[in-house]
């Protein structure tokens, strides 16, 4: 749907009379697109679903709402962990024993 909409730069003009205006840039045609379609774009009919009406995730749905799971609960542990004075002191012990590595030279280091 992003695709599909991002190069548009108006919806036309709508009115009361013309809720869906012909001098939109974004414009579709057949009768593939209804916002039904736009609504339950994650969602799939049910295999053997009796009443036509049941829905189920689609698979990539599926699959990122475990990935966004996965990324709060490492961010829900990044914000608990705290750092002891001992644990921030032994960072800046090694920073600053190997800051010699990371030090930019100057051309005058280069010249000499």
């Amino acid at each position: 749907m992003y695709v599909a909409t991002s190069r548009g730069t108006s919806l036309g003009s709508m009115s009361r009379d013309s809720p869906y205006p012909l001098d939109s840039t974004i414009y579709f045609h057949e009768g593939n697109m209804s916002p039904q379609r736009v609504l339950h774009c994650s969602t799939k009919l049910k295999k053997n679903a009796g009443d036509r009406k049941e829905r189920e995730k689609e698979e990539s749905a599926r699959d990122r709402d475990m990935w966004v799971g996965f990324l709060r609960e490492k961010a829900k542990l990044t914000r608990e962990e705290t750092y002891t004075e001992e644990v921030l002191h032994g960072i800046h012990q090694k920073i600053i024993s190997n800051i010699d590595k990371y030090r930019i030279h100057t051309n005058t280091d280069l010249i000499e």
